[in-house]
């Protein structure tokens, strides 16, 4: 299955649906964490698979667009992995680019997805913690 997609601001990032360049910039910013308990009442991270409703992106600054590869007019893409607490935030230490077409987009796309916030992943009606796969499209597009 192809995801490309022709955008205007030359990002698309696809979690629980796709986003279109534009309405992806216009989130809101996310609040700061608040502070992690010691001990999570569920401490299994489950599949994005298992789980009644996944996490849905509600906030977060826009994907940079690496200033290089966009001046080259270089399309590409990022697969990121993270954990997303039961509170809806990444877990510290969970970001890990699986696979990307330049090492470029890879950061771009940790970076974004660190600073983001989710609704949390449910569980049989209660948050848990979720383990996703988000692929991020960087694409040029004509001017």
């Amino acid at each position: 299955m192809s995801l490309r997609t022709n955008l205007g601001p030359a990002v698309l990032l696809v979690a629980a649906g796709c986003v279109h360049g534009g309405t992806y910039s216009r989130l809101p910013p996310c609040a700061p964490p608040p502070p992690a308990s010691a001990s999570p009442v569920d401490a299994h991270i489950y599949d994005s698979t298992s789980v009644t409703v996944r996490p849905k992106r509600i906030g977060g600054k826009p994907v940079h667009y690496p200033e290089d590869l966009k001046r080259a007019r270089i399309s590409g893409e990022a697969i990121v992995e993270v954990v997303i607490d039961a509170r809806g935030y990444p877990e510290p230490g969970s970001v890990v680019v699986i696979g990307a077409t330049y090492s470029a987009f890879g950061a771009a796309a940790a970076r974004a997805i660190t600073e983001s916030c989710y609704s949390p992943g449910l569980r049989d009606g209660q948050p848990v913690r979720v383990r996703l796969a988000v692929p991020i499209k960087f694409w040029v597009t004509a001017s």
